[in-house]
Order: structure tokens, then sequence, then C-alpha cells
């Protein structure tokens, strides 16, 4: 059975497993500083250790009179539980090796280039837990980071590793997974190849980043807005399944679930051919709103996926006002033509944050 068809049965149970999950950490309101123009109130730095380093435990050194981690985790865990003042990491150029839970809330992870500062690892032996980022707390800025999972990917040439051994062996393996409410990405990079991107549940702002992979590589049970992303399909990576792969699989279960993926313009490049989305709920919803598609959209676009045979499909597909050479909407299955009004209601930033917590963001 290909692989593809095996992560369903994981990510359900996913869903299951946190259906009655109590560990999202709910912070109270974060307090900005008002004396300073980033509006934190105070920095940790971070640098990639030395080579000589690589095998010490020591991840907090004294530099020119000044605390430096060398590790994301240790700066993270410095943090007080139950902190709510703005706290900024700042994460100097280079290379993490590491996982990271991110429980604490109000924090502003910032580097300075995303495309020089990377946090890496190469779990996949679960998907539950394959996450090389996972946040679950409320309350959480990134700026200028890359999350990548190197499993089956490499880098720089933005494809699988090694494919003449790994084209037919591509495993779910997350960049990263986000839990917690109120979270926003500005200039961030998110590459893999299968399950990148773990939208998992809550409200989430993508501004400008870039998200790469071929399968169901933007995923979850997200309220999100992808604003003016580059969306690149790695469909060379699976040739096992003929080059073809899925953007979104998003998991909306009920009329009175609010989730749902809206992109508002942005571009869908790659190599391959690859669906707009498949349904991983019953309810699921995306929307693509002047996007412009490359000539790698499969022309009928969505797919019922497990929800095939059921006599009333509920999902809400749509790509409306989009521009090139993939925009061809004429053989689309499911689409739902939304009136200018309803496109508003979902493209506006109130369909996430109707009470303001974007500009109290830093």
């Amino acid at each position: 059975m290909a692989p593809m068809i095996l992560r369903s049965f994981l990510l359900f149970s996913f869903v299951c497993f946190y259906s009655g999950l109590d560990d999202v950490v709910k912070g109270l309101e974060c307090q900005s500083n008002p004396n300073n123009p980033a509006r934190v109130w105070y920095t940790l730095n971070v640098r990639p250790p030395v080579r000589h380093e690589s095998n010490s435990n020591l991840t907090i050194k004294r530099e020119s009179g000044k605390l430096v981690y060398t590790s994301i985790q240790a700066a993270i865990d410095s943090i007080p539980d139950g902190n709510d003042k703005w706290i900024q990491i700042f994460v100097q150029i280079g290379s993490y090796w590491e996982k990271i839970n991110l429980n604490k809330s109000c924090i502003l992870l910032e580097g300075r280039y995303a495309q020089k500062t990377l946090i890496e690892f190469n779990a996949h032996q679960n998907t539950l837990e394959s996450a090389t980022f996972t946040s679950v707390a409320e309350n959480f800025v990134a700026k200028h980071i890359t999350f990548v999972n190197t499993h089956n990917y490499n880098l720089f040439g933005r494809g699988l590793r090694n494919q003449n051994a790994n084209a037919n062996h591509v495993t779910q393996a997350v960049a990263a997974m986000i839990h917690g409410d109120k979270s926003a990405f500005y200039s961030c990079g998110f590459f893999g190849v299968q399950d990148t991107l773990w939208d998992s549940q809550g409200r989430h702002y993508f501004k400008n980043c870039y998200i790469d992979g071929a399968v169901d590589f933007i995923m979850g049970n997200g309220q999100s807005i992808y604003d003016e992303c580059i969306i690149r399909v790695l469909g060379n990576s699976i040739s096992a399944s003929g080059g073809v792969g899925y953007i979104t699989a998003q998991s909306r279960s009920s009329d009175e679930d609010p989730s749902g993926f809206v992109f508002k313009g942005g571009v869908v490049e790659g190599n391959g051919k690859a669906w707009l989305g498949r349904a991983w709920g019953s309810h699921s919803r995306v929307i693509f709103n002047g996007t412009y598609f490359n000539d790698i959209i499969v022309p009928e676009g969505w797919s019922p996926w497990e929800f095939e045979n059921d006599p009333v499909k509920h999902f809400t597909y749509t790509d409306q006002n989009s521009e090139g050479p993939g925009n061809d909407t004429s053989r689309r299955h499911f689409n739902t033509s939304l009136t200018d009004q309803q496109m508003q209601q979902f493209t506006d930033l109130s369909y996430i944050d109707a009470e303001g917590w974007i500009s109290n963001h830093p």
C-alpha cells in the first residue's frame, strides 16, 4: 500500500488523540514593552554551536559579558511558565540541528535571513512525533526562520536527498506542527516532501512564506490565511505515484467548524503535477483567491479522497480571480463559486482576527 494511503490512518489517529487535549498552553494576553521599538521586554541570543562544541551538553555560554545560548530549545526552556510578556529569541545565522517543542506563550522567534537561519531535524518513524518544530502555545510569532524536515529532502537541491535510493520510499516527515492559537509567521520557510506544514488547529497567519512539498504538504484543521506565499510542488520527488501530489489536506468536519485554509495571492509553482487539495474532512474548506498557478495543476483540481461515496459533498473548494497557465477551472471538481461578499468574509483578516490579535504582536 502506498505511503500516502497509509498516512490516512495515522493522521486520523492524531485527530482522535488530540480531540480531548488539555496541554495547549493558554497564556494571558501578552504585554508589550512601550519603551522598546521592538515591543519586547528582553532578548535571548542564540548562535549555532561551533564544531568542537557539537558533542557538548553545554547550551549556555558567556560572550562579551552576555549570555548566549547554543540551543534554541535551551532558550525556550529558560523562559518561566506562565510568561505574559513578549520575549524575543534572536537566532543568529546558521544551522540548528534540534527538535524543538515550544510550550511558552508570548515568544518572538526571529532570525536575520530565512535562507540562512535553519532549524533542521530528520524524524520520520512516527508521524505524530516527527515534527522538527512543534508549537502548542498561544501568541507566537516567527520571522525569517526556515523549518526543515531533512528526511528525503535536500535543502539545496529542493527535492529528494537521494533520488535513486529513496524515490519510492517517501514517508510522512513534518517540518512544523502548529497547534497553538494566535500564531503568525513572516517570511518563513517550511521545507519537506510529505506533510511539511501541519497547520493543526487555531487561528494562524502566514505572510510572504515559502512552503515546499509534494504530498499533503499543507494539512490540518487550522483556521488560517496564507498571504502572498510561494508554494513549490516537488512532484519529481514522488516518482512512485507518477509525480502527482496534493498541495492541501484540510480536515474541517462540520458546518459549525470555522476552520479553513485561505490563500490570498501568491504563487503555486514547481514540477510534476499536483491536485489543489484532497478532503481530509467531510466539510473540508480551501480557498485560493488571486493566486498565480504555473502549469502543474491537475485540471480536476480537487479530490474527495475518502469521501468519494458520500451522496452529498459538503466541501468548500474554490480558486477564483486567479491567473497563470494552471488556472483553467473548466474541469474543476466540486468548485464552489463565491460571491464577492462571501469571498471578502474569508480573505479579510477578520476571518482569523476579529479581536485584533495580529496588531498586538511585535
